[in-house]
């Protein structure tokens, strides 16, 4: 059930929950692809996006050397397939802020961007792109692993509130409680919503998974490159403390108990985790200050 799935299906499956439409620029942009001119004139008539694309282009996540100073630049430095993880990207803040309650989102997105940072700092930093992983690629899944969240706060606007018992209960993890409440989790959605928006195959795989305790204690038994992405956002979700920002809590129970054999996995000793860690508070620092 999560090949070639319509969004019909999808929403079907989800029970009454409206998936976001994928943007219409994709249409446009598929039309004239792989033409980059072409391309970028389609996204340079979206000022706002395009600003957004350049924003996350130049972020110290990304890494890039030098500034990128347009679109057309952009695209042709890092080629379609970034430039289109980035504008998802940029097309899912968006989203967020038309949603009911949009104000309420704020912590979260605060804490999504962190881990999103920590991933591309992380893809940098072990250099992710020896095993076919781009720091995008990884920006997107610390960007996109939640989204399911807000989705689930749209339609019960007491979500948060109600879910952050969950991270104080040993003998229960989030995904239990809300299949629990809510006969579906925000995993799911996301998956979904991922699938919908053709983000990359790997992307939302990863979106699935990443509270699966048969997974997260055998990462052996994915892909290579899900592995690694799942491990780093494992490792991302640890350092910027996303556990402590939605459940008030100073521990996270997943990195307790799957914590040694992710690092382990990445062939990191626990002095690379340390450095790994510095890097990614000195990327998220540099974030904030622009």
């Amino acid at each position: 059930m999560t090949e070639n799935i319509e969004l019909g299906q999808a929403e079907e499956i989800l029970k009454g929950f409206k998936l976001p439409p994928r943007p219409s620029i994709f249409a446009e942009l598929k039309k004239v692809s792989p033409d980059l001119n072409k391309m970028s004139h389609i996204v340079e008539q979206d000022p706002a996006l395009a600003a957004s694309i350049l924003k996350v282009v130049n972020s110290p996540a990304i890494g890039l050397a030098n500034k990128v100073t347009s679109i057309n630049h952009a695209m042709n430095l890092l080629g379609l397939r970034s430039i289109m993880n980035i504008i998802n990207a940029a097309f899912m803040k968006r989203m967020l802020n038309s949603y009911k309650n949009s104000e309420q989102l704020s912590s979260f997105w605060y804490s999504t961007t962190k881990v999103a940072s920590a991933m591309g700092a992380i893809a940098q930093k072990l250099d992710l792109q020896k095993s076919g992983i781009s720091v995008d690629d990884a920006y997107c899944v610390g960007l996109f692993h939640n989204v399911g969240m807000p989705m689930l706060q749209d339609k019960h606007a007491d979500y948060f509130e109600t879910i952050r018992p969950a991270f104080f209960k040993e003998n229960i993890g989030i995904l239990e409680a809300e299949n629990q409440l809510y006969d579906t989790n925000h995993t799911v959605l996301g998956f979904y919503m991922t699938k919908g928006w053709g983000l990359p195959k790997t992307i939302s795989e990863v979106i699935k998974v990443h509270h699966a305790p048969d997974v997260l204690e055998n990462l052996d038994r994915l892909d290579d490159d899900v592995a690694i992405l799942l491990a780093a956002l494992k490792m991302s979700e640890q350092i910027t403390g996303e556990a402590e920002e939605f459940g008030g809590i100073s521990y996270n129970k997943e990195w307790i108990q799957w914590g040694t054999a992710i690092t382990s996995y990445m062939g990191l000793s626990i002095q690379d985790f340390f450095e790994l860690e510095d890097f990614v508070f000195d990327t998220i620092e540099k974030e904030d200050n622009e």
